[in-house]
């Protein structure tokens, strides 16, 4: 019986990666349930997310798949379309109650990396997937602290402009601000003393 599922499931994740709609449509009309996840926990809503499959995405969503299951390394279908660049994909997710859930050591990492990479864009799909742009690490530090002490004006903008709180101190009691100073990023000190004229 387990065998026959999971032969369905890879036929079914199969067809999610190929952008196969009819045989989505076909299974699902026989009853497989869309959520039927492989070895790794991963579903076809992720899987076709992934691929920026937007045909397979929105007929899993309306056969009910469910956009906030996670895979064994804790991904989801929306995290997904978000490292991979598909924001048409990442749209359809969101309108369908779709979240990253993370927990603030994932989200502090990743955007902590996402920040120290200098990948802007990415940065960007981030916050518009809904991200905690205040998640701070095990030493409190957060996205802001890493843009301060690269001296990246560009990643430190996105962040201000997504709601990041840069008066947040890590456990040393410095704020992106002393992070900036001590850095010697004067672009980011006078991008910093701006937003505090404003």
């Amino acid at each position: 019986m387990n065998k026959q599922k999971d032969d369905h499931t890879t036929r079914f994740c199969f067809a999610a990666s190929r952008g196969d709609t009819a045989t989505i449509e076909a299974m699902c009309d026989q009853g497989f349930d869309p959520n039927s996840s492989d070895y790794d926990q991963r579903t076809a809503l992720m899987v076709a997310s992934m691929k920026g499959n937007v045909d397979v995405v929105t007929k899993l969503l309306e056969y009910h798949a469910d956009p906030n299951l996670t895979d064994m390394h804790g991904t989801t279908a929306l995290m997904e379309a978000t490292k991979n660049n598909h924001e048409d994909v990442a749209e359809i997710l969101l309108e369908a109650g779709a979240h990253l859930s993370m927990s603030e050591s994932q989200a502090a990492s990743t955007l902590c990396q996402t920040v120290f990479d200098g990948d802007v864009l990415l940065l960007k799909r981030l916050l518009k997937a809904g991200i905690q742009v205040d998640a701070g690490d095990y030493d409190k530090r957060t996205a802001a602290h890493i843009a301060a002490a690269e001296g990246n004006v560009a990643a430190m903008r996105i962040l201000a402009e997504g709601g990041a709180d840069l008066s947040l101190k890590d456990r040393w009691g410095s704020s992106a601000k002393d992070e900036a100073r001590r850095a010697n990023a004067g672009k980011v000190s006078e991008y910093l003393s701006s937003l505090e004229q404003e």
